[in-house]
């Protein structure tokens, strides 16, 4: 007579290596849930407090929150683009720290520029990352890469007009007085087209 035991052991043993897969499937997969909800906890209530500092205008004491959330989503272009704000728009008096705050900014905002250029080459928001992006590479003392970014950002966004005035101040602080004047020309046609479309 054939003997059905063993058979009823290998059934009984894949019953419960099936259980014993799908519980250890559901407990890897709440731990992940777990951990994902914990990380938009965390990174909810670090904005709250840079946006409860940034309301009463204490950017400096913002930028540790900001670093924070953009060392947890190092490609949430947002956050790296509030940081770079936040590292150009310290309160206080201009330091050697601050220069390096701006070489750190405009590193961001390449990442931000790049990212924003893979949606579209052309729009307002580029034309904004592109536009501080020139200001932070000013500010940390680099004019001539400052002024292929007001470039980059009015070509980007033919709005932004205060990228061609800021080549204008460039050009003239750096003596190329002929360069100066024909941005001059273009930033008053411009601005006077702007008003007349208003």
């Amino acid at each position: 007579m054939y003997n059905r035991k063993p058979v009823r052991d290998v059934l009984t043993n894949c019953f419960f290596f099936f259980l014993a897969f799908n519980f250890l499937s559901l407990l890897f997969f709440s731990r992940q849930v777990f951990a994902q909800s914990t990380s938009q906890l965390r990174i909810r209530l670090l904005q709250e407090k840079a946006d409860s500092l940034l309301q009463t205008d204490r950017v400096k004491e913002s930028i540790p929150y900001l670093k924070k959330i953009y060392e947890i989503q190092p490609f949430n272009e947002k956050a790296g683009f509030r940081l770079a704000l936040a590292l150009l728009n310290q309160e206080g008096e201009p330091s050697a720290s601050y220069i390096s705050d701006c070489r750190e900014a405009a590193r961001i905002l390449s990442q931000c520029a790049a990212l924003m250029r893979n949606v579209s080459e052309r729009g307002p928001e580029l034309g904004l990352r592109y536009f501080y992006l020139g200001m932070a590479h000013w500010f940390a003392g680099d004019a001539l890469r400052a002024i292929t970014d007001f470039q980059n950002s009015y070509r980007a966004d033919f709005l932004r007009i205060d990228s061609v005035y800021n080549q204008y101040v460039i050009q003239e602080e750096l003596g190329n007085e002929s360069e100066a004047r024909l941005l001059r020309q273009q930033y008053i046609r411009l601005a006077g087209k702007v008003q007349s479309d208003d």
